[in-house]
């Protein structure tokens, strides 16, 4: 079962690091000082590998090569210029529909059938 809890470390001086838990791992993504479409340094996910406690980093880059910096940029850009959202929100709809539907078949066990709308 997928078990996941979302919670915020808030600092006085910055929005503060997103910190995801689940029950078979944690995940932080650095805060900066304000959200521009970067991260404040390497993401880390904390796990439990044959018995032990570990902590891995993914490095980062911030810069025209990385697909995430990529897509948080065109959306922040957008925001900041009025411009259009770089994703559709028929897509995001979409989107978070598959998403949950994973989490009910993770929850019940089972294969389960989505029934989506045409948006």
């Amino acid at each position: 079962m997928l078990d996941f809890r979302i919670s915020w470390a808030m600092n006085l001086d910055t929005p503060g690091d997103t910190i995801i838990l689940g029950t078979k791992g944690g995940l932080r993504v650095p805060s900066t000082e304000c959200w521009n479409g970067s991260i404040g340094g390497p993401l880390k996910i904390y796990k439990t590998v044959a018995g032990e406690e570990v902590e891995m980093e993914i490095p980062e880059k911030n810069d025209d090569t990385d697909n995430f910096y990529k897509k948080i940029r065109l959306f922040v850009d957008a925001v900041k210029e009025g411009g259009k959202a770089p994703v559709p929100s028929s897509q995001i709809l979409y989107n978070q529909a598959i998403i949950d539907g994973i989490a009910k078949s993770a929850r019940l066990g089972k294969e389960i059938t989505l029934e989506i709308p045409e948006i």
